[in-house]
């Protein structure tokens, strides 16, 4: 599929790429110009519907389904959608982290259980760390999953960010643990540290 089949699919009015500047507009002309070679009467409705899409204003999750659309079209070419535009490819980064720490929200109990086994001495640390690294590959092919096929992404909310801060320095607790030579102190160091982050956690609703 092309980048103006891309944009010209199902419904135009649909898509959006709202509080971006003119350079997109631009940009966009410039690929297709280059890469496309279409005819002057398809750029200037190719532009009409650029300048639409920027005037519009647009919902997360709809501009999120949009932006996964046009990285997948750009991958079809070996390229991403940072390539034709670094802020878009940033603001991709960030939905996509939004939607991630989502999904480890909705997965809370199954970190909390393995953190809560682990301080009770109800398993190893060796478990411990195997199963934490399974429960953060398994959230990763969720999100990849999802964003393959993307409208089963029913909503985008920021309300577990602070809770995927603290899994991500108790699996940073994981990979130094790893890094060094097992012994009592570093494993007990280890568990209080998990403690530590399991009272926070504990506390977020």
């Amino acid at each position: 599929m092309t980048l103006l089949k891309l944009f010209f699919i199902n419904e135009i009015s649909s898509i959006s790429i709202a509080n971006e500047n003119s350079n997109i507009f631009f940009k966009a002309i410039e690929i297709i110009i280059t890469q496309f070679h279409i005819t002057g009467l398809n750029l200037c409705l190719f532009g009409l519907c650029i300048v639409s899409i920027l005037s519009r204003e647009s919902y997360t999750i709809s501009r999120y389904k949009d932006f996964i659309k046009y990285e997948q079209a750009f991958q079809a070419q070996g390229r991403t959608l940072a390539d034709f535009d670094p802020r878009l490819g940033r603001q991709l980064d960030q939905y996509r982290v939004t939607l991630l720490n989502q999904i480890k929200w909705s997965n809370k109990y199954k970190y909390i259980s393995l953190m809560s086994d682990f301080v009770e001495d109800q398993i190893l640390v060796e478990q411990y760390i195997k199963e934490f690294d399974k429960l953060e590959k398994e959230c990763q092919t969720i999100l990849i999953t999802l964003e393959q096929d993307s409208d089963k992404i029913e909503k985008l909310s920021n309300v577990s960010s602070k809770f995927s801060q603290l899994l991500q320095q108790a699996y940073i607790d994981c990979q130094n643990f790893e890094s060094n030579i097992h012994s009592q102190n570093s494993t007990t160091l280890l568990k209080k540290k998990v403690h530590h982050i399991l009272l926070k956690l504990r506390k977020l609703n």
